[in-house]
């Protein structure tokens, strides 16, 4: 729920806001998007943070490869505003230094602009599209590329994208940008490296230094797991779901053991990963 106020977004809002007010609780997915649902007035004490499932590491952490090139990939909505041009750029960038970078993009969206885009810097080579891919094709994908990118800009309405989670289970080194949404949820190299929203150059900094030093990659993978783990901080969404069809109403008293004051309790004496 990071959304932008524009007149429409303010009414569609107080809408939200008329219904939540009478809800027993609001549900979100995972920690920062369900504490955006403040914004409608609902106290923690009713808001819900939910998860999907766990997701399973990878056992093996990963060593970078001999190959004379790093290869990025990315998967998601293909547009501007989730970052896909500053991926083109940044291949373009380091072309420039001599630097190889194959990067593969696999969704929908705004395609052809981006190809456009990737020939206009002479990196049409470099960079491939693959259209929508299963997930299971992904999670393979993400695991045989060196490098996951989550390049999302402020403008793009985020919550915490599957595909950061994904990225982490495969234990391929995360690149993802300092987006609200997200940054606070993720250590600076341990389990990944951030880079400056819609900045090509410090993407491409990022992108150098897992290339550089073997030490950094092998480290930011070893620690993929542990950080995986500590996102999952709300409830299981079909045990959500669960306690909701039994007790519509909390009488028991259920949502406040699950609520975000609860979360944040948990949370908080818990030692934060270094």
């Amino acid at each position: 729920m990071f959304y932008k106020r524009t007149l429409r977004e303010r009414y569609r809002l107080w809408r939200l806001r008329v219904r939540a007010l009478n809800a027993p609780c609001v549900c979100n997915h995972s920690l920062n998007a369900s504490k955006s649902v403040r914004h409608l007035g609902v106290p923690d004490s009713r808001i819900v943070p939910w998860e999907f499932r766990r997701m399973a590491a990878v056992t093996e952490p990963k060593e970078f490869g001999s190959e004379d090139r790093l290869r990025i990939f990315y998967a998601g909505v293909v547009s501007i505003e989730k970052g896909v041009g500053d991926c083109v750029d940044a291949c373009a960038l380091l072309s420039g230094r001599g630097v190889l970078i194959h990067l593969t993009v696999a969704g929908s969206g705004d395609v052809e602009t981006l190809r456009q885009r990737a020939a206009s810097a002479g990196v049409e080579s470099q960079v491939r599209f693959l259209g929508p891919v299963a997930s299971e094709g992904v999670r393979a994908m993400m695991r045989d590329h060196d490098v996951v990118v989550v390049p999302s800009r402020y403008e793009f309405a985020e919550g915490l994208p599957n595909t950061i989670y994904e990225a982490l289970a495969s234990r391929t080194p995360l690149v993802a940008s300092d987006h609200p949404a997200f940054a606070d949820r993720l250590s600076v190299d341990r389990g990944s490296l951030q880079f400056r929203a819609a900045d090509p150059d410090s993407l491409a900094e990022q992108f150098v230094r897992l290339a550089a030093d073997r030490e950094l990659y092998r480290s930011v993978s070893e620690a993929s797991a542990s950080v995986l783990a500590s996102l999952y901080v709300g409830t299981e969404w079909t045990e959500l779901v669960r306690e909701f069809l039994d007790d519509p109403e909390d009488l028991s008293g259920w949502v406040k053991t699950r609520s975000l004051v609860a979360v944040e309790s948990r949370t908080s004496k818990s030692v934060p990963p270094q």
